[in-house]
């Protein structure tokens, strides 16, 4: 049976979805729907040079929701968090959605969350929130190690890596890792401004934000002046593990062995690398490896109370959304 996919936005991370799709080895047709046409000339330029898998039978690019079929086993959600609540309300109405995959950051306010919650509800739609980290051998060996352990502490390190848009992503790791999902956030640390993130009409934060969960914790650094290639370190008492995902190796010591510090290799996937992995988990398993959406909302919740707290102080406004995608 060919399963229908739809990729809802064909920007930088919808193009990236689509390349993963190229790689699927099972029967599908791909619908790619963004209300501005003009993005679609990179995502077929894309399609044209990597298409030769003899699963994908169909491809349709639209700018226009009428043309959406009537039903979809998966739908991605790669738009910015912006217009998220919009374009997924505006589908529900349009098709039927069995299983969904929304791109972080999920929403920009507490009000979205609910009334999308009700909605998939509604229309008993499996969902989840897209922090990869879970999918990796490297994070699963962590938690298969650490998830009974105390005190584990996440750091990470690294200059102009997005803190506030990318957030969540190590917020998420902190509650696969640990197993738990009650966190508290300090944003003292941050410095007073606020700086305008590279993605037009959202905002980033420089500094410290620290994340504590029932005994461990996350320590956030940015450092928007600077450039060095974040690093992420996760310890405790009993662990050491020093991450350098862009050069695909980290350091691994244990209190068994002394401290000794040995480096290993290993594979860091690209969203182009594990999309396929994903379809294929849900359409097969009707599960997958990511967080699902509602464990995920109160995470986001979390994250967004403390940010706007932060930007209130700040600025002197009253944010209700959220800036950042």
């Amino acid at each position: 049976m060919t399963s229908n996919i739809l990729i809802a936005g064909s920007g930088n991370i919808g193009s990236r979805h689509l390349e993963g799709l190229t790689k699927v080895k099972i029967p599908i047709n791909i619908t790619i729907y963004d209300i501005n046409k003009k993005v679609f000339r990179s995502s077929k330029k894309l399609i044209k040079n990597l298409i030769k898998e003899k699963y994908i039978k169909n491809i349709f690019f639209t700018d226009n929701i009428k043309d959406l079929g009537s039903y979809y086993d998966i739908a991605i959600i790669a738009t910015n968090s912006k217009c998220r609540k919009k374009v997924i309300n505006e589908l529900y109405y349009k098709t039927n959605i069995k299983n969904i995959i929304i791109e972080k950051v999920a929403f920009q306010n507490l009000v979205d969350f609910k009334y999308i919650l009700n909605l998939f509800k509604k229309n008993d739609s499996n969902s989840w929130v897209n922090c990869p980290r879970r999918m990796l051998f490297l994070y699963k060996n962590i938690k298969k190690k650490m998830i009974k352990q105390k005190n584990i502490t996440i750091i990470i390190d690294g200059c102009n890596w997005g803190m506030a848009c990318n957030a969540i992503h190590f917020i998420d790791l902190l509650s696969f890792i640990t197993g738990k999902k009650n966190i508290s956030i300090n944003t003292s640390k941050l410095e007073k401004k606020i700086y305008k993130s590279k993605r037009k009409g959202f905002i980033e934060i420089n500094g410290q934000m620290i994340i504590k969960s029932e005994g461990h914790k996350l320590i956030l650094n940015e450092n928007l002046l600077k450039n060095k290639t974040p690093i992420i370190t996760i310890k405790n008492k009993n662990y050491f593990y020093e991450i350098h995902e862009n050069n695909n190796h980290y350091y691994f010591a244990n209190k068994k062995n002394n401290w000794k510090r040995k480096k290993y290799k290993y594979r860091h996937y690209f969203q182009s690398e594990l999309t396929n992995i994903l379809v294929e988990q849900i359409i097969k398993n009707k599960k997958c490896d990511l967080i699902d959406f509602v464990n995920s909302s109160i995470l986001h919740k979390k994250l967004i109370q403390s940010l706007n707290k932060f930007l209130n102080n700040v600025t002197g406004k009253k944010y209700i959304n959220c800036p950042i995608t």
